[in-house]
């Protein structure tokens, strides 16, 4: 039986449109994370997630002989809101497109660019915070950038998770491992972080590897041992950020991913919609999501700025 429009637009319906909603989440689902490297992805049902910093009680008094025991109490800092935001995008496609068979590569990789969109869209979004990580315009949960000399301590005081800028080599990496080893916790107390990642831009990526895996140190000439290696805690792991600005501010970052609290609270994975209009008979394919993003904690990472960045 010869096909007809209404069989060709039955298909157009049927087979078709699953096939576009298919090629569009593939080719979203094939491409590797990056941004799960450098921020922990908590699932959430809430309309409103919250965080809030809170200091833990100082340290014990010394107590007489009958005397009473002293009190003390925590101590809050500024709660931090987070509000799933939605985001998507979608395609159009015509019947008279599906009707040329020519036609069907063209729908095809416009269902593929519709999938790369929304990564692209997911990994910039978690980039913006470390790219703009030293800019004091670009302010965390605590008024502060994500990297910043002066983050408060709700007892009082202040610290610090950035070092100045200068070039990644053995002694600045020394300098930020030191550095993040020497981080208070929200009382004032050692917070015992140990860094566990590198994390660098694609231009640092074999220095990086020379620094962290060189049996003894690159930059000495009697090739004396590698600090990294053989400091307290071994080595650590290099991750190549293909996200960060490259040139950008970012020379090179230090994570504790044990200690890791820069979150995006999840609301809603990637979902995909997809209809036919029988007014103007399109298809309509469009993917959406929903999260929220940000730093709940600033310990945990440490940051060093590029020279000649500006921070």
């Amino acid at each position: 039986m010869p096909m007809s429009r209404e069989q060709y637009t039955n298909f157009y319906g049927s087979t078709m449109l699953p096939a576009i909603t298919k090629a569009c989440f593939d080719e979203f689902a094939k491409r590797a994370e990056q941004y799960s490297q450098v921020i922990k992805v908590v699932p959430t049902t809430k309309s409103l997630d919250q965080y809030t910093e809170v200091a833990g009680t100082g340290l014990a008094r010394y107590i007489p002989e009958g005397g009473n025991i002293g009190y003390d109490e925590m101590r809050p800092g500024t709660p931090k809101n987070f509000l799933p935001l939605k985001y998507g995008l979608a395609i159009q496609t015509t019947l008279e497109m599906a009707e040329d068979a020519g036609k069907w590569p063209i729908i095809g990789n416009m269902s593929k660019q519709l999938g790369r969109s929304i990564a692209e869209t997911r990994e910039l979004q978690i980039a913006q915070i470390y790219n703009n990580g030293f800019d004091t315009g670009y302010i965390q949960y605590n008024g502060k950038p994500a990297f910043s000399t002066t983050h408060p301590l709700l007892r009082g005081g202040t610290w610090s998770n950035r070092l100045p800028a200068m070039t990644l080599s053995m002694g600045s990496l020394e300098a930020a491992k030191i550095l993040m080893r020497r981080t208070p916790n929200l009382t004032g107390f050692p917070a015992l972080l140990r860094p566990s990642k590198l994390i660098v831009p694609v231009r640092n990526e074999y220095l990086g590897l020379r620094l962290l895996r060189s049996t003894d140190d690159p930059e000495t000439a009697n090739r004396s041992i590698n600090p990294i290696q053989k400091g307290e805690g071994g080595s650590m792991d290099l991750f190549v950020y293909q996200y960060l600005q490259d040139p950008g501010p970012v020379e090179f970052m230090l994570f504790d991913m044990s200690s890791l609290n820069v979150v995006a609270y999840e609301r809603d994975k990637p979902y995909m919609n997809s209809d036919t209009d029988w007014e103007n008979e399109t298809t309509k394919t469009g993917m959406r999501y929903r999260w929220s993003y940000g730093v709940q904690n600033a310990r945990g990472i440490l940051g060093v700025p590029a020279v000649g960045s500006g921070f």
